[in-house]
């Protein structure tokens, strides 16, 4: 089961008792806290089967750290299509009057006699 765990400081970002606050919000399946939250001033909420909106819309329900989609239709509308190929990039080209140079080979030291 998910929980979203709101903070009493709504501008609160960190960790608390092992949950991620952004903006005073958190999300915990572990329950062994939440009487701790209610008694420090959190509002602890139950997230399963809760509507998942985008844009006013409802287009599926929040299932543990799940969504499971129900109106795909709607989703197509709000974000676009989904499904649109994307062409891959062809290689560049290089025009004939560019020629490949090969790097110098260091320079050999002349060998002295021993003396």
């Amino acid at each position: 089961m998910l929980y979203k765990i709101t903070a009493p400081n709504r501008g609160y970002n960190g960790i608390t008792a092992g949950v991620l606050f952004q903006a005073g919000i958190g999300h915990t399946e572990d329950e062994k806290n939440l009487n701790w939250f209610c008694s420090k001033g959190y509002d602890v909420e139950e997230m399963d089967n809760q509507p998942f909106v985008v844009e006013g819309k409802e287009i599926g329900k929040v299932e543990g750290e799940y969504i499971t989609i129900t109106d795909e239709e709607t989703i197509r509308e709000t974000l676009g299509d989904t499904e649109t190929e994307v062409e891959p990039e062809a290689p560049a080209e290089t025009s004939s009057d560019e020629t490949e140079v090969e790097p110098e080979a260091p320079a050999k030291k002349p060998r002295g006699k021993k003396e």
